[in-house]
């Protein structure tokens, strides 16, 4: 569920990250990837201050528990 979360919080900072770009964008145009870049960190801050949970770390427990053999 929490990775669920953390899907939308990127989901919805991406689509703020598209609109952001390109307003930026159309008044100076070598801003506008920074701002993208910006927006998208900002947007991973979200997923622990929301106490959402990205994926990748959901896959790396379940790697390492199958390495060791902790479940099947």
């Amino acid at each position: 569920m929490r990775s669920m979360f953390a899907g939308a919080y990127l989901t919805m900072s991406t689509a703020v990250r598209i609109f952001g770009a390109d307003i930026i964008s159309s008044q100076f145009p070598s801003i506008g990837r920074f701002v993208f870049t910006l927006l998208f960190a900002i947007g991973l801050v979200y997923a622990p201050i929301f106490n959402g949970e990205l994926a990748t770390s959901n896959m790396m427990y379940l790697t390492t528990d199958a390495y060791y053999k902790q479940i099947s």
